[in-house]
């Protein structure tokens, strides 16, 4: 077996990227290591870079970048007892790997990003398909496999300064171990609204897990139907797990609206352009996030937010977006009146927060990122 870490003649890192979850069928890790990728190929021209990723995901890899192609998914046995030998013999200096499964056995020195704390702080079972006894065990797995990485990765990137003091909450970890990459946002090309989908309506995006909170949206939305009985509630994104679930409930809260109740399911992004230009707002319900793509996305085409008062919607669109408490209904009704009632105030939240967008761009996530590499490197 070759070393484990080395450097060539010029000095140049040698750094490797599991970008295993990189992909067209992957929205959110996924899309964050394909545009890091991109514009660490656009900005470092001296390190020397190795990708491991998916046969579908090859084209993905920037030009220059040497290509290591591997079928180990993510979240399996295989990844934490053969990926290893896939990473090392490499002479890697390290392995960045993008999420907080990095396979505890590796003994290539580890950078990881985590994304948030919300399933170390909110376990639950309407988080999953499994059984109790199953979940319970695979819950174990992952605050273990978390804590040994978070011990052992020479730096940890956070998306957030939300994610940032999480990680500090709930794993000890020494604040100077910690960086702050914010993601970047991406200009969305408009195309076609989804099927069934026509305005006006009130837009919900995220994923479906229980702490997107869409029981808020549900109730909050079934009003204002009562209200306009033209409005349609759209539910974009919702993960396939969970849709029937949430379907369920919703029929239990929307009863007589419910025909006027739209689920897309993950949708392309020219189709997630139209509903974010095509609606009335966007009704951001979560009690956590890690960061908030939905908020940013919806600012960057104008479109109004109302969301729940916490620190990643503080954090990212500060005064642009009318904050309410996560569940409190009549909040969420009386902002959104308000934003229909008063254009001065729609308008105003509009201007701030395309000023905010303007702070976020993946040229900084790499660019910080890169200088997380460097500062790891180089502590002994």
């Amino acid at each position: 077996m070759g070393p484990l870490c080395g450097r060539d003649v010029a000095g140049a890192m040698r750094i490797g990227i599991d970008a295993r979850m990189m992909g067209r069928d992957v929205r959110g890790i996924g899309r964050y290591v394909e545009r890091l990728l991109a514009h660490l190929a656009l900005q470092d021209s001296e390190n020397r870079y190795t990708v491991f990723t998916r046969p579908s995901a090859v084209d993905l890899v920037p030009a220059g970048m040497e290509t290591v192609v591997t079928g180990i998914h993510w979240y399996g046995l295989a990844e934490q007892w053969s990926l290893p030998d896939i990473f090392e013999g490499r002479g890697l200096d390290f392995v960045h790997v993008p999420h907080w499964n990095a396979p505890v056995r590796m003994r290539v020195p580890l950078i990881m990003t985590i994304h948030d704390m919300i399933l170390w702080e909110r376990p639950a079972l309407g988080a999953t398909t499994l059984s109790p006894i199953r979940y319970a065990m695979k819950y174990l797995g992952y605050r273990l496999t978390v804590s040994a990485n978070a011990r052992r990765a020479r730096r940890i990137l956070a998306v957030s300064e939300s994610a940032r003091s999480a990680i500090f909450r709930t794993l000890g970890t020494p604040p100077e171990k910690v960086a702050v990459t914010p993601l970047g946002i991406d200009p969305l090309i408009r195309g076609d609204l989804p099927p069934g989908v026509r305005p006006p309506f009130v837009l919900s995006v995220g994923s479906g897990y229980p702490h997107k909170n869409l029981t808020t949206f549900f109730h909050t939305a079934d009003q204002l139907m009562n209200e306009d009985q033209e409005l349609q509630a759209v539910i974009c994104g919702t993960d396939p797990a969970f849709r029937d679930r949430l379907v369920r409930e919703a029929k239990g809260i929307f009863m007589g609206n419910f025909p006027r109740v739209v689920f897309t399911g993950v949708v392309p992004d020219p189709e997630l352009a139209a509903l974010y230009a095509n609606a009335n707002a966007l009704l951001f319900t979560s009690f956590d996030e890690g960061f908030g793509l939905p908020l940013l996305e919806a600012a960057a085409v104008g479109l109004p937010v109302v969301a729940s008062d916490i620190n990643t919607s503080r954090e990212t669109l500060h005064d642009a977006a009318i904050l309410v408490p996560p569940t409190d209904i009549h909040a969420y009704l009386h902002a959104y009146r308000r934003l229909m009632a008063e254009p001065t105030i729609k308008d105003r939240n509009i201007v701030a927060a395309k000023a905010r967008v303007a702070d976020f761009s993946w040229e900084r996530t790499a660019r910080l990122t890169l200088a997380a590499y460097r500062e790891a490197f180089s502590t002994p």
